[in-house]
């Protein structure tokens, strides 16, 4: 009997060891769910002037996105979300232009990294073997 419930508690142990990390990493992110939830609930139990009639709005443009995008994958996906974010621009001008200047850094970044990769593969097909450099070793290189 003894010899079971040692075996229990180092299966135990193992386990506890095994997902120490895991839950380390989980347990922040679910408590910030629950934040964002808890938040949520108190904002819509008394939501500014005019929130639900512009929720309503913005809502029934992904539903018009939604009926007007019969046919492919991608009109499904650009539809909705472009109608919505047209019906967020009009209530919420300034925010919509943070993004729109965030999302377009983004892009732009994003493009140049695949610009340099593909550049990089041409270079490498060429026959010219490629040296991979480290952004950082090239700034400090630029500053001495």
């Amino acid at each position: 009997m003894k010899s079971e419930k040692r075996c229990l508690n180092d299966s135990e142990t193992l386990c506890r060891t095994f997902y120490r990390g895991a839950i380390g990493k989980v347990k922040p992110k679910v408590e910030s769910a629950i934040q964002l939830g808890n938040e949520t609930f108190t904002f819509l139990q008394n939501p500014p002037a005019e929130f639900y009639p512009r929720a309503g709005v913005i809502g029934f443009a992904g539903i018009l996105g939604l009926f007007l995008a019969r046919g492919s994958r991608v009109k499904k996906l650009i539809y909705p979300t472009g109608l919505m974010a047209v019906g967020y621009s009009m209530y919420y001008p300034q925010q919509a232009a943070s993004i729109a200047k965030n999302t377009g850094d983004s892009l732009y970044d994003f493009a140049l990294q695949g610009y340099v990769n593909v550049e990089n593969v041409f270079k490498s097909v060429e026959g010219k073997p490629v040296k991979k450099e480290k952004p950082e070793e090239n700034k400090l290189e630029e500053t001495r």
